[in-house]
């Protein structure tokens, strides 16, 4: 009969703590529904804004890119980049125009963004990572391009290969 009575105290602990998490998580629900209208409100707006903007940002970065207006480019992708630091594309349109003004180290620390934010998406492309290398070899050279790929062997194996062996044989 104890032993009997052992469970059943533990089975109303049990039974309290869950009503008690559910009344925390009803109280939760609610707190957010009434608190809504005057604290998310404002920063939800601003948050809308931003990733309008930031889109209107990348829109004309495609089109002066493809008026081959660079330098315009990199200024709109780094007003993009205030707003969406963790959005890779505005990165993407940054080392594109600073590689199309020669300005290789610059389209290297960009293209490095790019790569990280793509990798933490699980959105690696090899495009991304072939252009990565040549930007690394027109600013430090052939030898530390072809390092680098060999990081992203194992990812692409094949592909990696023939880029490897078309650098090499490349001056």
């Amino acid at each position: 009969m104890a032993a009997r009575h052992g469970y059943l105290d533990l089975a109303l602990k049990k039974l309290h703590l869950t009503s008690l998490v559910l009344i925390c998580v009803v109280v939760s629900l609610v707190a957010t529904v009434v608190m809504r209208p005057w604290l998310p409100l404002h920063a939800q707006q601003n948050h809308t804004d931003n990733i309008s903007q930031y889109a209107e940002y990348i829109e004309q970065c495609l089109i002066c890119s493809r008026q081959g207006r660079h330098e315009k480019v990199i200024h709109l992708a780094q007003e993009a980049i205030k707003l969406a630091p963790d959005e890779p594309r505005a990165y993407n349109y940054l080392c594109v125009s600073y590689a199309a003004l020669g300005n290789y180290q610059e389209a290297v620390n960009a293209s490095w963004i790019y790569l990280n934010l793509l990798e933490a998406r699980n959105d690696l492309t090899i495009h991304a990572v072939a252009r990565h290398a040549d930007f690394l070899k027109r600013d430090k050279g052939k030898q530390e391009a072809i390092e680098f790929l060999e990081n992203y062997r194992r990812i692409f194996p094949n592909t990696i290969d023939a880029y490897i062996e078309a650098m090499e044989a490349t001056e």
